[in-house]
Formats: structure tokens, sequence, C-alpha cells
């Protein structure tokens, strides 16, 4: 078609820029599996670790160090 006087004239293929890639996947899954892909648990940011108490209210703190203490090894029931 002919084109009116808006148009810019067309660059030849041999003169125009090569075309570069917006995106792929390629190596994505390779490198996520290299150390594994590791299932997210509820409150703990790394394997084996705990979340971190600080913040928390001390003395719900307080108590619970004291429950975990004396945990199934309380006062007698004959007392």
């Amino acid at each position: 078609g002919s084109c009116s006087s808006g148009c810019s004239p067309r660059v030849s293929s041999a003169v125009a820029m090569a075309k570069s890639t917006n995106h792929t996947a390629h190596n994505q899954s390779y490198k996520n599996h290299r150390n594994g892909i590791k299932k997210e648990r509820v409150g703990f940011s790394v394997k084996g670790s705990k979340p971190s108490r600080k913040g928390m209210d001390p003395k719900f703190l307080r108590n619970q160090r004291f429950a975990k203490k004396w945990n199934g090894k309380g006062r007698s029931s004959d007392e």
C-alpha cells in the first residue's frame, strides 16, 4: 500500500539491528534444582532453624520458658 506523508522509510534487513531475545526460561529449572527445590515451612525461613522470638511479648516468652522447663514434671498429685 501507498503511504501518506507520516510514514518513515523502511530500513533494509541488512542494515537493521539484530533482534534480541526478550525472555527465556532456559537454564532456570537447572539452576533451581542445583540446591533442590525446598518446601517452605510455615514460620521457618531456613530448614532446621526456628523463627526468631525477637519482638515477641516478654511476659509470654518468660511463661513459655517455664512451661517448657516443667513440662511433664510439675508438682506431684499427692502434694
